[in-house]
C-alpha cells in the first residue's frame, strides 16, 4: 500500500473558541473526525457500508501535538494520511495547517475495527480494497 493523502478545509466558527480567544484544544477532535469523514466520502464510504459489512471503525486511541493556536475565520486545511492498515487497525497521520501554512497540530489516530460484539476483527476486505491502487 502507498501512502494516500487526503486533504479537505474548514473554516474555525466562533463558538469553537474558548476565553483566550483561540480553539479549545478539544475542537480539534471534531476536526479531525470531520475530516476522516470526508476522506471516506471520497472513497465512496458511509456508515452504510459499515453496517454492511457488520464491521465498524473505532477509535483506539489518538495523540496531539499542539504547534500553534488556530482563531476565529481561520481557514484549516487538513491533511489526513493514511499511513498503515494492518490486519485489524488502521492508522492516520494529520497535518493541521492555517491559511499562512502555519502548523497548527500534528496527530495521529488508530482506529480498530470491531463486531457488533464489540470485539477486534480483520478489516472488511471492501475496505482494504479501496486503497490497494491509490
Amino acid at each position: 500500500m502507498t501512502t494516500i493523502i487526503f486533504e479537505t478545509e474548514l473554516k474555525v466558527r466562533s463558538y469553537e473558541l474558548d476565553s483566550f480567544g483561540h480553539v479549545n484544544n478539544a475542537n480539534f477532535l471534531n476536526y479531525l473526525e470531520a475530516a476522516r469523514g470526508d476522506f471516506l466520502e471520497k472513497y465512496g464510504l458511509s456508515f452504510d457500508n459499515f453496517n454492511e459489512w457488520k464491521s465498524w471503525p473505532v477509535l483506539a486511541s489518538i495523540k496531539l501535538d499542539y504547534h500553534y493556536p488556530a482563531f476565529f475565520a481561520d481557514l484549516l486545511n487538513i491533511r489526513v494520511i493514511l499511513k498503515k492498515m494492518g490486519k485489524s487497525s488502521i492508522i492516520f497521520d494529520y497535518e493541521v495547517l492555517n491559511q499562512n501554512e502555519k502548523m497548527i497540530i500534528t496527530a495521529e489516530t488508530t482506529l480498530v475495527f470491531v463486531n457488533e460484539k464489540g470485539k477486534p476483527m480483520a478489516i472488511p476486505t471492501q475496505y482494504k480494497d479501496l486503497f490497494k491502487e491509490s
